[in-house]
């Protein structure tokens, strides 16, 4: 068989378009399963250890003071002393904290210091929010803190880059 130049480069790019094909569906497949694999392995945050930032109460999410300062109206649970510490629109707080199954918490012996500061209006409604949780949930970055089956609080998990 005979095959001139003409066939033979027709050929030739009908081989190299067919193996670019078969590479391009290979890299989309796996393009497609580290996506789904991503989206499908959304890892829960850890309630222990993780600073957590306001960002709603009560039904009031009021980004521009929640937002105000990075570790202002956040909270972090240190399971070594079991204790509770963060900082408010103004001062620093701290007490105690118990886990129990189900994800049951209780919050107690909460203290705080007394610096008068100009704007302290979240301030005790902040601590009385986290002094009367009694469950929580945790979707993804996610923390929702529960008085019965009312919603109190809604906070996001601070990853360390955010902070720095």
């Amino acid at each position: 068989m005979n095959i001139n130049l003409g066939s033979r480069i027709i050929i030739f790019k009908y081989l190299v378009n067919n193996k670019k094909r078969k590479v391009m569906k290979k890299i989309i497949l796996l393009m497609s399963l580290f996506v789904m694999a991503s989206c499908c392995c959304n890892k829960n945050v850890e309630l222990e250890g993780t600073t957590w930032k306001l960002v709603e109460m009560n039904g009031e999410s009021n980004v521009a003071a929640f937002e105000a300062e990075a570790d202002a109206l956040t909270f972090m649970l240190n399971p070594a002393d079991m204790a509770i510490g963060g900082r408010t629109d103004c001062n620093r707080f701290f007490g105690q904290y118990e886990l129990s199954e189900g994800n049951v918490i209780d919050i107690k012996s909460m203290g705080m210091t007394r610096m008068a500061c100009p704007n302290m209006t979240y301030e005790q409604p902040f601590v009385g929010m986290l002094d009367a949780a009694d469950s929580y949930e945790i979707d993804g970055e996610t923390l929702n803190l529960f008085q019965g089956d009312k919603k109190i609080g809604q906070f996001k998990a601070i990853i360390a880059t955010e902070v720095e």
